[in-house]
């Protein structure tokens, strides 16, 4: 087989063995985000385990440094956000810790709403057992001092 021929076959046997593999859609490379509310993340926790969601949400000052977010809609009951270190420093995260942890420790009034996008987490019977890893926050707005 002259060196010409061997690349044509070597093409071809590409092409054959490609059109035989299923296409990855993006469902099966990263969960879809789905829009959803606290309330639903509270109620059915395992329904979302991990999984991308997007919610709107009030963000509170948790102990040492950390923050919560919640709804009043649920009552009482909140989720732990998790800001991975590689958005250390990203213009959106750096906002919403200023606005929420402006005075820390001191007690604040102050609460902070956003649009959080991030894999969450159910971890029945651990603590924190609800968990939001952040992807990316948008539409912040500080709503009370």
């Amino acid at each position: 087989m002259t060196h010409a021929a061997r690349g044509v076959f070597l093409v071809v046997a590409a092409a054959v063995s490609l059109s035989c593999v299923a296409p990855i859609t993006s469902d099966e490379r990263v969960p879809v985000t789905t829009a959803i509310t606290i309330c639903d993340l509270i109620g059915r926790p395992e329904s979302f385990d991990g999984q991308v969601v997007t919610v709107s949400a009030t963000i509170k000052p948790a102990a040492h440094y950390t923050m919560t977010i919640s709804d009043a809609k649920c009552g009482d009951q909140t989720i732990a956000l998790v800001i991975p270190s590689k958005l250390d420093g990203t213009a959106d995260v750096e906002k919403l810790r200023s606005a929420v942890l402006a005075g820390y420790p001191h007690p604040s009034n102050r609460r902070v709403r956003a649009s959080l996008t991030g894999e969450f987490h159910a971890r029945p019977g651990d603590l924190p057992s609800r968990i939001l890893s952040l992807r990316s926050v948008a539409d912040i707005e500080t709503v009370s001092e």
